[in-house]
């Protein structure tokens, strides 16, 4: 009997043991430089000249965020884009990067999905200049975990491909095959969508810069990053990854192609109607995505843009693209809304608020939704919220 005691308590002791080192790995791991939860930040109030050095200056960027957290300044770099008119997900990176290299990675919960989760995308990318790729498959595992729904999931894990591409000095096939360590298909394709995204948005292209077409100076900008993965030909890189690369890859052309038509939505139509068949709607709805984006929140201005798709599933696909990108959290409802009753087409409309109301079912919460259900039409109220069936 005290031999069988004796076993257990050593077997007692070795599992103890085992969760202490697990945890103090973890620790290590992720170690947060201050807690959330034992944060009180003062409310944000800036001068004029203040919002000017948030966009400038860097020193007073991390001053602040330091201060008031980085939820409250991304409120307000997300107001000045309105005001002032520029794309405040670049923006949003840095501030995701600053506030990994103060909060560690308490980061992922102080930021914001505001500008397009960027902050969390830049968080993601500090925290792999800083922990590296050695223990890729348990780091990308557990820094996405706690996410509440596909929707979060996803962002953060394209913020990952992000990260991995910034990582790995843009080796487009590097970072790529480094997200195929995720354990889902969907994991995989929304980390690749953030190394296309990266590409395109996070990089230079080579050739322009040598060509003289980007004036920048390597020697006195060491922010600027290269990437080989970038050319004239409006399908590139999307023509030479594999092809389960290839859909992700469609998902962010258009914001190249953009580039090189000087921001002529009706090629960049044509040039989708080149993609393969099965890559199209991806191509469309980023197309959509870009479409709102240059629209300075006018539906009528989005609704107008899609009409250079065929009308059918290529329109219908941008149309999704754009609505989708109004409605990134619960400021966004009204917007979403109003940009489904200004369309007449049956299809059309089905296909909107089908889009939005899975939407809302990711960002908002029990008692939001039913107020929001309560707007669409009462067609639609039963998929919207199904305890009115």
């Amino acid at each position: 009997m005290k031999k069988i005691y004796n076993r257990r308590r050593i077997i007692l002791l070795f599992l103890f043991t085992l969760f202490l080192i697990c945890l103090f790995s973890i620790i290590r791991l992720f170690p947060n430089r201050m807690v959330p939860n034992q944060i009180n930040f003062p409310i944000l109030k800036l001068t004029t000249k203040e919002e000017a050095q948030l966009l400038s200056n860097d020193s007073f960027l991390l001053k602040t965020i330091k201060k008031y957290g980085p939820a409250q300044v991304m409120d307000k770099i997300n107001m000045l884009s309105t005001q002032r008119n520029f794309n405040c997900h670049l923006e949003a990176h840095k501030v995701g990067r600053v506030t990994y290299g103060v909060f560690g990675s308490s980061a992922f919960e102080l930021c914001s999905s505001l500008c397009h989760s960027g902050c969390f995308h830049g968080s993601i990318e500090a925290f792999f200049r800083d922990k590296g790729t050695a223990n890729l498959q348990m780091n990308l595992q557990l820094l996405c975990a706690n996410e509440k729904n596909g929707f979060f999931t996803h962002q953060c894990l394209h913020g990952v491909g992000h990260g991995l591409m910034a990582w790995s000095d843009y080796q487009l096939f590097v970072a790529l095959r480094s997200c195929d360590v995720l354990d889902t298909d969907a994991h995989r394709a929304s980390c690749w969508s953030g190394v296309f995204m990266e590409n395109v948005v996070g990089a230079l292209a080579k050739n322009e810069v040598n060509s003289g077409q980007k004036s920048v100076n390597r020697v006195t900008d060491p922010n600027l990053h290269y990437t080989s993965f970038l050319n004239d030909d409006p399908q590139f890189p999307c023509n030479i990854v594999e092809e389960k690369y290839r859909d992700g890859c469609y998902f962010l052309q258009p914001t190249r192609m953009l580039q090189l038509f000087n921001y002529d939505f009706e090629r960049v139509a044509n040039e989708c109607l080149k993609a393969p068949v099965v890559n199209q709607r991806s191509c469309f709805q980023s197309l959509g995505r870009e479409v709102d984006g240059s629209s300075n929140n006018d539906v009528i201005v989005a609704i107008q843009k899609c009409q250079y798709a065929p009308y059918g599933d290529a329109r219908t696909n941008c149309l999704i693209g754009a609505v989708q990108d109004t409605f990134w959290d619960p400021s966004g409802q009204k917007e979403a809304l109003s940009f489904c009753e200004k369309l007449t087409d049956n299809a059309e409309v089905k296909a909107c608020y089908d889009t939005i109301i899975e939407r809302a079912g990711q960002v908002l919460d029990n008692k939001a939704l039913n107020t929001f259900c309560n707007k669409v039409p009462v067609s639609s109220q039963v998929s919207c919220n199904p305890s009115k069936s």
